[in-house]
């Protein structure tokens, strides 16, 4: 798949990605709504997603539940370990 978004809005990317390849999705409200500017071509739509979300200001990830893609910020050790 080729990818072109200039300036777009991060939530507006994914809903469009997650869309072309029929995945179900949840983008938790927790996620910034960044501008974002990718050109890809000939990548898979999981690697697009991938990038995309490398792309936002704000350290994102993805987990899939029961054919779900979950979108949520990255919680790091520190926070999660409470030191």
């Amino acid at each position: 798949m080729n990818v072109n978004f200039e300036q777009a809005d991060l939530y507006q990317t994914l809903k469009n990605l997650f869309g072309a390849g029929g995945m179900d999705y949840v983008i938790k409200s927790s996620v910034n709504q960044d501008k974002i500017t990718v050109s890809l071509k000939q990548v898979t739509i999981q690697k697009a997603i991938e990038l995309v979300l490398g792309a936002a200001k704000q350290d994102l990830t993805y987990r899939i539940e029961g054919g779900v893609y979950i979108v949520t910020p990255k919680v790091s050790e520190r926070t999660t370990s409470g030191i």
